[in-house]
């Protein structure tokens, strides 16, 4: 159970991030100034629901704290970043420099690495 919820946690985080960003750019030039922008955001269903998934995320992640290695649960939690970056080229249409990719292709090396270890 404590790998499985590792990788939820970083799943949900993942997606509470890609909701963050859905909400966030909802609002872009609607509103006025910082206070304008927090409020809207406060009451954002999408924005909310993020932080939702981040909460959960943050519980599971914790608990794979207390079952695992700290240093094995914080490398694998760098999954995150690969997963950013598939979810900003495939939704959000981002274009990724090259070395972006070469970047997630060595976290990738690391993780086998890590897990063979």
């Amino acid at each position: 159970m404590r790998y499985i919820a590792l990788i939820i946690s970083v799943a949900l985080t993942v997606s509470a991030q890609t909701l963050w960003k859905i909400g966030g750019s909802s609002f872009e030039g609607k509103t006025q100034g910082l206070l304008g922008t927090a409020l809207a955001y406060m009451t954002s269903p999408v924005i909310l629901l993020g932080f939702g998934l981040s909460g959960v995320a943050a519980l599971l992640w914790t608990y794979a704290l207390a079952e695992l290695d700290f240093n094995y649960v914080s490398f694998i939690s760098s999954l995150s970043y690969v997963f950013v970056i598939l979810v900003s080229f495939f939704i959000f249409k981002e274009t990724i420099p090259p070395m972006r990719w070469l970047g997630c292709a060595f976290i990738m090396v690391g993780i086998v690495f890590v897990l063979r270890s």
